[in-house]
């Protein structure tokens, strides 16, 4: 093949990217009959060859002959897929007492439950969640973080309202938020998770891995990654893959570009990319592939924007073109509850290309 039939080829390859992801691209709003009105988090998991399964975090939704956005509850889910080339979700919100609740309920009063990555295997659903109490006026974001708990649902390919649900604690201390994303290798399920910090906002990234035998046991011991490129069940020996992480990502490996792919928010305004070509490392720097629009108009300041976790599905990926996802909210509920502009995951696609310095990191 000479100079000019690759090129073509390259062009015809372009095209046909094109017409995939125009068509069967997630689309969330407020069009749909369950009264499901915005969410963030948005992670997304393949339940069978047609069908994923969407995990929100807080989830607002619409009362009966309301013009505004509802109460809030914890986390909701969705089911997808892609009939006659375009994207079709239904969304479902647990009903009890003729009130939608959470699809993930904790007992503890204030106590919720807020979804990370998750992943089927062996026939069973493995979902990450983040234990969250509510402190509204105590501190300034108004809910603390109380650590980690592993779902697991056992028979997934029955209705979603017949899911039988399993919580196992992973840790009673919220130094370590697993799940944050997660890749499987092998017998391996390995996670990025986000250490956590009293003296500071910033959000450290790791990398964990468990034992799948054990995880679906509900048997949960983690191993770190360390500075030495090995392994090691002590925290404090864990290598921090980057400073300034998020506590929503994305990790999967990309065949076309033949490395792992770290996707995260990096901050309220940009989108991050770390890559690898194996899962110990060595990591490229983190380097921003994405500018969220939103944070650029004019009415982003006066509406107190700020927008975050930023992701790729890899199910949607078509070789280096990604699907991104990203949420922005307001700092003002004036404007969270009664203006429909934000709070919805938003969807784009991005071609990724790697710098010449992140492809000499081997």
């Amino acid at each position: 093949m000479d100079a000019k039939q690759f090129s073509l080829w390259l062009l015809l390859l372009g095209v046909l990217v094109s017409l995939f992801t125009n068509a069967c691209t997630p689309r969330f709003g407020p069009s749909n009959p369950a009264g499901w009105l915005g969410a963030d988090a948005a992670y997304s998991v393949k339940l069978d060859a047609k069908t994923l399964l969407w995990l929100f975090g807080d989830t607002f939704y619409q009362p009966p002959s309301s013009t505004s956005r509802g109460p809030i509850v914890a986390n909701s889910v969705a089911l997808s897929h892609c009939r006659d080339n375009q994207f079709v979700i239904q969304y479902i919100l647990d009903e009890r007492n003729k009130h939608p609740t959470a699809f993930f309920r904790r007992k503890a009063k204030n106590s919720v439950y807020w979804p990370k990555a998750g992943i089927k295997v062996a026939g069973r659903l493995l979902i990450f969640l983040e234990r969250i109490q509510r402190t509204p006026g105590i501190t300034p974001l108004g809910f603390k973080e109380q650590g980690s708990t592993l779902a697991i649902i056992d028979n997934p390919s029955s209705a979603v309202s017949h899911w039988h649900q399993t919580f196992i604690p992973i840790n009673t201390r919220p130094r370590i938020i697993f799940g944050v994303a997660l890749v499987k290798q092998g017998s391996w399920l390995y996670t990025i998770d986000a250490r956590l910090s009293s003296h500071s906002t910033r959000r450290p990234l790791i990398l964990s891995r468990f034992k799948l035998t054990a995880l679906l046991k509900g048997k949960i011991s983690a191993q770190y990654l360390t500075r030495s490129q090995g392994w090691s069940s002590s925290q404090k020996q864990a290598k921090i893959i980057t400073q300034n992480g998020a506590l929503e990502a994305s990790f999967s490996y990309n065949r076309m570009l033949k490395r792992y792919l770290l996707i995260y928010s990096s901050d309220f305004a940009h989108i991050s990319l770390q890559s690898t070509t194996s899962l110990e490392g060595p990591y490229t720097k983190p380097r921003v592939i994405y500018t969220v629009p939103e944070m650029l108009k004019p009415k982003a300041r006066q509406d107190k924007v700020f927008c975050y976790a930023g992701k790729a599905h890899p199910y949607f990926t078509q070789g280096n073109s990604l699907l991104l996802t990203y949420v922005c909210n307001s700092f003002d509920p004036k404007v969270l509850i009664h203006s429909m502009r934000y709070y919805w995951p938003t969807s784009q696609w991005l071609t990724v290309n790697l710098t010449p310095a992140e492809a000499a990191v081997q």
